[in-house]
């Protein structure tokens, strides 16, 4: 995962999946996993068609685990972390 001040790109090995942000476009849409995220200044959205799943980001909590995929997603202020355990 690679952010910069103007663009955020989001890069997953196992299907080679990339994410492009622009400060225009707030809207990403991945095509293989049907994927949209959604960011604003105050929290980050992001939704997955396929089963349905959203994950909301607080500026208090930094921290969000999502059950069904068991995945945390850890946001700082520098730089954006997504972990995915698909076996736990």
């Amino acid at each position: 995962i690679y952010l910069r001040p103007t663009h955020l790109i989001i890069y997953h090995r196992p299907t080679h999946k990339i994410i492009y942000h622009r400060p225009t476009h707030q809207i990403m849409y991945h095509r293989p996993a049907h994927q949209i995220i959604y960011l604003r200044p105050t929290h980050l959205i992001i939704y997955h068609r396929p089963t349905h799943k959203i994950i909301y980001h607080r500026p208090s909590h930094q921290i969000i685990y999502h059950r069904p995929t068991h995945q945390i997603i850890y946001l700082r202020p520098t730089h954006l972390i997504i972990y995915h355990r698909p076996t736990h």
